[in-house]
């Protein structure tokens, strides 16, 4: 009796678990920032509904192109800390050590399948490279 109690106990303890971790889980996004950059992120997902958007990088390959007072530079970087999503939209603003300011929104379509939204860098980057911008670039992501 005590063995199938104990038994009983340690099958709904991992039906339990495993529904738990069922509830939760990531997903990874690629896409392009136009005209020609690379872009990914991840999402949070639990029980089918976004969260967060974590680990949003751009420019790992080749990176955006900044128009600034002294030319044009490449940039590439990430967000730190994740984004919320409500009503399947997100935004966030990065702000970087000379005051250039990063600005991604995007937006969640087709069940969360693919992504759109827009980015854009403006500010001064360093003492070298000052009224740096990219104007707003569209993006977007598919789910992969």
């Amino acid at each position: 009796m005590n063995r199938l109690l104990l038994t009983a106990a340690a099958v709904c303890a991992l039906a339990f678990a495993s529904l738990a971790l069922a509830g939760t889980r990531t997903r990874e996004y690629v896409g392009t920032i136009e005209p020609d950059s690379d872009m990914k992120f991840e999402t949070l997902v639990r029980h089918r509904v976004i969260e967060k958007v974590e680990h949003f990088s751009w420019g790992a390959r080749r990176g955006v192109k900044v128009h600034c007072a002294e030319g044009p530079i490449f940039s590439a970087g990430g967000f730190d800390g994740p984004m919320r999503v409500r009503d399947n939209r997100f935004h966030g603003t990065l702000v970087g050590p000379d005051g250039a300011k990063v600005h991604v929104t995007g937006r969640f379509r087709h069940h969360g399948r693919e992504a759109t939204g827009t980015f854009r860098i403006h500010g001064d980057i360093s003492d070298m490279r000052t009224d740096c911008h990219t104007g707003g670039r569209d993006w977007t992501a598919a789910r992969i």
